[in-house]
């Protein structure tokens, strides 16, 4: 299980893919789940709000891998912020209480080699921040089999 976070000024979502190699070599990719939120009204750092939709993320993706019957120790989650990625990699109790609370919910369930950069040009979840209409986001091919690497 693959998942993919991102965050704007106005919203920030994650998108969940179930990648699956079949004996016969060929891999299959598909969307399982996408979850979005409106950012607060209250002025808020785009890194806060990716640290807001890295634990959207991980929500998702547990109660996601409850219904496969998988663990959370199976799931690869990326991100395009590098200041979350660094969060998740210190110690909790170093930040201010906005970020040590949700680094830490995120610490105790995943370890910090699951979670991954992607460029933003190849995440899939930029197009849940990007307000696509409906005929565009049935078009991306991206959006709906994950990006090529997977």
């Amino acid at each position: 299980m693959h998942t993919f976070v991102d965050a704007s000024q106005d919203a920030y979502g994650t998108v969940i893919y179930l990648r699956v190699v079949y004996e016969s070599g060929l891999v299959s990719t598909r969307l399982v789940a996408a979850k979005s939120r409106v950012a607060p009204l209250t002025t808020t750092s785009i890194p806060r709000l990716e640290l807001l939709a890295a634990v959207l993320e991980l929500r998702l993706t547990e109660s996601t891998l409850r219904v496969f019957s998988g663990a959370l120790g199976q799931a690869v989650f990326w991100s395009d912020s590098m200041n979350v990625l660094w969060w998740l990699r210190g110690r909790s109790r170093r930040f201010k209480p906005f970020v040590a609370n949700r680094v830490g919910e995120i610490q105790s369930l995943t370890n910090p080699k699951q979670w991954r950069y992607v460029s933003t040009h190849e995440n899939p979840a930029d197009s849940i921040t990007r307000g696509m209409t409906i005929s565009e986001m049935a078009k991306e091919e991206k959006w709906w089999n994950g990006p090529d690497f997977l």
